[in-house]
């Protein structure tokens, strides 16, 4: 296993004993930046906080980080990305905004995932009609803030 793999892989150890989950994770040298989720709930300040602590605290026991480094810990957002057919599914509900690919063209559509299966995106849109968006097509997805939540 590389020393990333090494690494990436005390991360997700670390963060699970804290009921957290390794988003997405990347290091240059000096800047380790660490995105973290939870299964449900938003992820809090404290959730943040905790993380950091605990990280700084097993790179400085196992002296793995032979420099200064800057170690920034938080959430995807409340537009955070989606990336694989289990965010769609997480989300479920929730307002999105897809850049798709649809006869040759990129276009974007907003709407609401209705459903997410293996192979695709289900929307409903503002005027109640539907569509189905297999992953295949989606160049990017990610959820819309909805301060006027439909539930």
């Amino acid at each position: 296993m590389s020393e990333y793999g090494e690494l990436e892989k005390i991360i997700r150890e670390i963060l699970t004993g804290l009921g957290l989950q390794l988003y997405r994770y990347t290091y240059t040298g000096h800047d380790m930046n660490i995105v973290i989720d939870k299964e449900s709930g938003s992820v809090s300040v404290e959730d943040c906080a905790a993380a950091s602590r605990a990280l700084e605290k097993l790179f400085d026991e196992r002296d793995m980080i032979k420099h200064q480094h800057n170690l920034i810990v938080s959430s995807p957002g409340v537009e955070r990305p989606l990336e694989m057919p289990q965010d769609y599914k997480r989300f479920t509900g929730e307002k999105v905004r897809l850049l798709v690919k649809e006869d040759n063209k990129q276009l974007a559509v907003m709407g609401w995932i209705k459903s997410a299966a293996d192979t695709g995106v289900e929307l409903e849109f503002k005027n109640k009609e539907t569509k189905t968006y297999l992953y295949a097509d989606i160049v990017s997805g990610k959820i819309e803030a909805d301060l006027n939540r439909r539930k």
